[in-house]
């Protein structure tokens, strides 16, 4: 269902787990889109109490952004603007998540 990340929910505890270990889990447009998918998820689904964020792998929880995107995404106003936008709204999902949403790191 997820290209980038895993959820598992056990004990109205929903986990969600950014799964790039390889580019330290960086943030690209696919893992934020697959966030924002996961927390609406949650949203509705009673068996959710609180939600926490981890990464995979034992090098980093989450590098940032994606740097390697920057050359497309960079490269005119509209694609900077549209990039912008998704990230915003990749941190918003969190904030505004009606669960309680913990990272650990």
């Amino acid at each position: 269902m997820f290209e980038n990340i895993t959820v598992q929910t056990k004990d109205f505890v929903t986990y969600i787990t950014i799964n790039r270990p390889s580019q330290l889990n960086a943030l690209n447009k696919q893992t934020i889109q697959d966030l924002n998918l996961a927390l609406q998820k949650c949203e509705e689904d009673s068996n959710t109490g609180v939600v926490i964020l981890t990464g995979s792998g034992e090098k980093a929880f989450v590098a940032g952004a994606d740097i390697k995107e920057f050359k497309t995404t960079r490269k005119d106003k509209k694609s900077a603007q549209s990039y912008g936008k998704l990230m915003t709204q990749g941190f918003s999902s969190i904030i505004e998540c009606r669960h309680p949403v913990v990272a650990q790191i």
